[in-house]
Parts: C-alpha cells; structure tokens; sequence
C-alpha cells in the first residue's frame, strides 16, 4: 500500500502532501523494526537497576528471535546482570539466536560469574552452539545417511 501511493502521489500536484506521510511512516516503520531500540538502548552500557526484569526479559527475547547474530552484542551485557533470572534469559536468548558467534561471548561470561553451576552451563552453551549442524553435514558430504539395515544384527 505505501508502495502505490508512494507511485502515484508525484503526478498529482495535490498529492504531495500525500507524498510526506509515506516518508514519515518509513522512520516509524525503521523504528517498529527496531522496536527493541529504546529498551535495547541501555543494553550496550550496563542494564540500568531501575529498569523492570519484564521489559528486559521482553528484550532479550525480541532480539533473541531476529535470528540475526549483529544482534548478539545486545544480548551480552545481560549474561553478567545482577538478577539470576535475567542471565538466565540472556543465555537461553543466545541458545535461541543460535549462531556460533555466542561462543566467545558465552565463554567470557563463564569466567566472570560467581556461581560454578552457572560457568559450566555458559560453557556448555557456548559448546552446543559450536556443534556443527546434521543438514550442513550431509550437504557437505561429510558424512553419509544410512538408507539400508545396519550391518551386523542384533547381540544375542
């Protein structure tokens, strides 16, 4: 729809005031796109103290499912926030985003926390996300599925 208002609004010298909303409707669109920005914004310092846990665990998710791992480094302060359930859904986000590029993240988190329990599952997320994935694999050629019974039988 922007698309065909934008396309008709230069032949008709009424209209350019029409032409105007499509443009101040772009930035709005930019900021949907990047709705997370004003809450994310805090992220690239520290997470302000004030702020309520269910707004940044909405962030964290939000940038979680862009799927996009430019977005990692918003996720990251998170993982050394004062409150537990707020690292929690900071690895869990990278775990969702998914993207190998976590790792070191992941990584230097585990050698800042306090609590041993909470290293060993930043590292063990940090070596999930490394792992390489089965479909790439076989896309590869790296190794084969088998269509057929396997050799040998069953123990007796």
């Amino acid at each position: 729809m922007v698309a065909f208002q934008a396309g008709g609004s230069p032949e008709k010298p009424g209209v350019p005031g029409a032409a105007t909303p499509p443009a101040t409707s772009l930035p709005a669109a930019d900021q949907a796109a990047s709705k997370p920005e004003p809450v994310t914004a805090p992220v690239s310092k520290l997470v302000p103290d004030d702020a309520p846990r269910e707004v940044l665990l909405e962030a964290i998710n939000d940038v979680a499912i862009t799927y996009d791992p430019v977005e990692l480094p918003k996720i990251k302060p998170y993982l050394l926030h004062p409150d537990a359930e707020v690292r929690k859904a900071a690895l869990d986000g990278m775990v969702v985003l998914g993207d190998a590029a976590a790792s070191p993240m992941l990584r230097d988190a585990a050698r800042q926390v306090t609590s041993t329990k909470e290293a060993i599952e930043l590292m063990q997320a940090a070596e999930y996300l490394e792992l390489p994935s089965a479909t790439g694999l076989l896309k590869s050629g790296t190794t084969k599925a088998e269509t057929g019974p396997r050799k040998g039988g069953m123990p007796r």
